[in-house]
């Protein structure tokens, strides 16, 4: 084990003499780790048993020692209108898992999860494989998650513990990215292999057109430090408010720029689609605030809106004046974006995505089993890989989701509501571009989590009068 992995497993190991929300603060920082295994995979049969995971799975277990929490966590994993509905997905999915490939072994030929050679993917036949079992293992975990932050969520500190989780993560992010780069430019990035010790292909010196390196932060590649960036960015921005004045202007508005550079930097096309989409989200919501708000309200966002089209004006202006960065930006645009789909990599995933939908037909509508076949799209993985059941389970509860409502008075939870819901579409937009298992990730979970926990559910009504449930106890507790 590396010094750093050891340092890691005695902050979660301190992390349980403390309250959940240090283990969720150390579970998030610990996202910008993701090519650091806490322990060596040759002593785990090649497994990368990752950071942020394990400290996740510190914090169920946390919650489930906790009787208060523990009360909380089992009522919320079981009941329909929380996550009982994603559980019912899961079960879909990993009973799928064991018992598809099996079922239609040697019957039809998909794209593998594993290499068949380097770098390369080609048609096999169906059988068992053991992706099956750990993407099965994947998907158990990140329900875990879910339901551990809809419990935090319940809980009445919340607000105060996932703001800072957030903003400390994307702290983490930016100071690993700056690692990075730097390192990069003085050519040093063999120094950073103490934090790189997982089992994947690591493709941390790759460099774009023009020569321009391409930032991944601490992260396996690019793609990846791009993502947990813009992963991180939507709640900090659409929850921006929770901040204090001066917290938001000294530290969280810097956070967001430097977010939005340091993805940029990543030169990852998904990463560049993301910052579009909450651009966009950012701006449609700050005018709908401004229609449906006060007057104050509106001079605000009619401020913040104005200086920040100020200042990317200014700075676009700045940037095309110079001829090295004007050539530079038009060469990353051209490459990333125009001719993304020319390109072999592009052509590739789209093939993974048609044999997907087509492994879908060919097994009427079941589906092959969770970690049987890879694709480019995270929906149309979900689709091929847990059948029409496990895809029609999953839109309902992100149907769920959409319709989350708060009690007006509870203004805060209102801010965390509308915030989740923002910062998940990006984060399902990325995974639609380039999603190759039906496992939704971390902070997916998290979102999904937050959003569950912090909705209101109405009490169920029974004959003459009004029976408190379970729910209603569990947020007057709270």
């Amino acid at each position: 084990m590396t010094p750093v992995s050891i340092l890691c497993l005695l902050i979660l190991i301190y992390g349980l003499t403390r309250p959940p929300s240090f283990l969720l603060i150390t579970a998030l920082v610990y996202t910008s780790f993701g090519a650091l295994a806490l322990i060596p995979p040759a002593l785990t049969a090649g497994a990368s048993i990752l950071a942020a995971p394990v400290a996740f799975l510190f914090l169920i277990g946390k919650l489930l020692w906790m009787q208060k929490t523990a009360l909380i966590y089992t009522r919320t994993l079981v009941n329909p209108s929380r996550v009982g509905i994603l559980g019912l997905f899961t079960l879909v999915a990993v009973v799928g898992a064991f018992i598809l490939p099996s079922l239609f072994a040697g019957e039809m030929y998909v794209i593998p999860m594993r290499l068949a050679t380097s770098y390369s993917y080609a048609l096999t036949p169906l059988y068992p494989t053991t992706s099956n079992i750990t993407q099965s293992l994947y998907l158990i975990i990140s329900f875990m998650i879910v339901t551990a932050m809809a419990t935090m969520a319940r809980l009445p500190d919340f607000k105060e513990t996932f703001t800072k989780a957030i903003l400390y993560a994307m702290i983490a992010a930016i100071a690993t990215g700056m690692i990075d780069f730097v390192f990069g430019i003085a050519g040093k990035t063999d120094m950073l292999k103490i934090f790189r010790n997982a089992s994947y292909a690591m493709l941390v010196d790759q460099e774009v057109s023009g020569g321009v390196r391409r930032t991944v932060g601490l992260m396996p590649e690019a793609s990846s430090y791009g993502t947990l960036v813009i992963a991180l960015l939507g709640p900090l921005l659409f929850m921006r408010q929770l901040y204090s004045p001066k917290m938001t202007k000294w530290v969280v508005m810097p956070a967001i720029g430097l977010g939005f550079l340091f993805a940029a930097l990543s030169t990852s096309s998904t990463a560049y689609v993301g910052i579009i989409v909450i651009v966009g989200l950012h701006f449609a919501d700050s005018i709908h605030k401004a229609i449906n708000g006060d007057m104050a309200l509106r001079a605000r966002v009619a401020k913040e809106l104005g200086v920040i089209s100020i200042l990317g004006l200014l700075g676009f202006i700045g940037l095309m004046a110079l001829p090295a960065t004007r050539e530079l930006i038009f060469t990353l645009v051209d490459e990333m974006l125009l001719n993304k789909t020319q390109s072999l990599s592009y052509i590739e995933r789209s093939s993974w995505n048609t044999y997907a939908l087509q492994n879908f037909w060919d097994t009427k509508g079941f589906g092959v089993g969770a970690g049987s076949v890879r694709t480019s799209n995270f929906f149309v993985n979900i689709l091929a890989a847990t059948g029409f059941i496990g895809a029609l389970l999953f839109a309902i509860f992100l149907i769920q989701l959409i319709s989350a409502r708060v009690r007006p008075e509870q203004k805060e939870l209102k801010v965390i509501l509308h915030g989740a819901k923002l910062s998940v579409l990006p984060v399902l937009v990325c995974a639609s571009l380039v999603g190759t298992t039906p496992d939704y990730g971390i902070f997916v979970a998290c979102l999904f989590g937050v959003i569950a926990g912090t909705k209101y559910v109405v009490p169920p009504r029974v004959v003459g009068h009004i029976h408190r449930s379970s729910e209603t106890e569990d947020v007057q507790a709270s």
